[in-house]
């Protein structure tokens, strides 16, 4: 086993670094491991350097977590120290502008998360289900994928939840799954989508104002937004497109009613802006909210 190889620059979402980390632990599943993580934006620069450069005392190997990888200062003098290291030392980023520097060392390994479509993010939830014997349909593996923000990390452990909550019984149907999940279960995000395209401005700004009182995580909430927005847009050009449950479809031919075409490009342009910020690391989610608020 030739440690110095393993210096590993691992690039993509938080699920992506759990997977890929977890196969690096699995790698030394025989051996006692001394791992410390270390942050780019608080990086302790001596401390890191004095615990991949000094020798394991109680384990047989030394394990550097370095999270954040992008804020990480100095980079080329911490590469010229980490390239010299017996220690395994992983890098995490969400970032690709992380690699720049780290493609100049020819000791790091870089990892890259293979670039994903919806539909292939569909079918790995599918299969995700799957795997605890819960067969999904497409249209309920969509209204997941948006519960969960996009966020395959939120839904591992939905699909953990249900796992054990499923051990000894099958569920009736998708709806009974659809209402497991934590996010299914928060009535302020369904309340505030049907006030928003209400035109309710009073009672979405109340209802934002107690998801932010009770830290209430804001990123589902935008998603769900923007679905809706996009089926109302559809049924208004030809409501045979929209493939939904009977309640969601009364929801959408209401709200179909209550906004014009000019109203939805305007709301739609605003959401393709906030959605590229949230991409490049530009979003804030409670203000961009408080924006989308001005259209109604």
């Amino acid at each position: 086993m030739n440690l110095k190889k393993d210096k590993i620059l691992i690039i993509g979402s938080d699920s992506f670094h759990d997977e890929q980390v977890e196969k690096v632990f699995e790698r030394f599943a025989d051996l006692e491991i001394d791992k410390k993580v270390y942050y780019g934006d608080e990086f302790d620069y001596e401390d890191f350097v004095f615990f991949i450069s000094s020798l394991p005392l109680f384990s047989d190997l030394k394990v550097a977590l370095v999270k954040k990888t992008e804020k990480l200062k100095k980079v080329e003098d911490i590469l010229s120290t980490v390239s010299k290291s017996e220690s395994v030392i992983i890098f995490l980023s969400g970032e690709e502008k992380a690699a720049a520097d780290f493609k100049k060392c020819e000791n790091i390994k870089i990892i890259n998360e293979p670039k994903k479509n919806k539909y292939s993010d569909l079918n790995l939830i599918s299969d995700m289900f799957s795997e605890i014997g819960i067969k999904l349909s497409k249209l309920a593996a969509e209204e997941i994928y948006e519960m969960c923000g996009k966020d395959f990390g939120i839904v591992k452990n939905e699909v953990e939840k249900l796992k054990i909550y499923y051990a000894y019984k099958k569920p009736e149907g998708e709806n009974e799954i659809l209402e497991k999940i934590s996010y299914a279960k928060s009535e302020n995000v369904f309340d505030f989508i049907d006030s928003f395209f209400d035109k309710n401005k009073h009672k979405c700004m109340k209802i934002l104002e107690g998801m932010t009182k009770n830290n209430e995580n804001l990123a589902p909430l935008f998603y769900m937004l923007s679905k809706r927005l996009m089926q109302i847009a559809v049924y208004k050009i030809n409501p045979a497109l929209i493939n939904e449950r009977q309640f969601i479809m009364e929801k959408i031919k209401k709200n179909a009613a209550n906004w014009s075409i000019l109203e939805l490009s305007k709301c739609s342009d605003l959401f393709v802006k906030i959605d590229y910020g949230s991409k490049v690391g530009m979003a804030d989610i409670d203000n961009d909210i408080i924006t989308l608020l001005g259209l109604i």
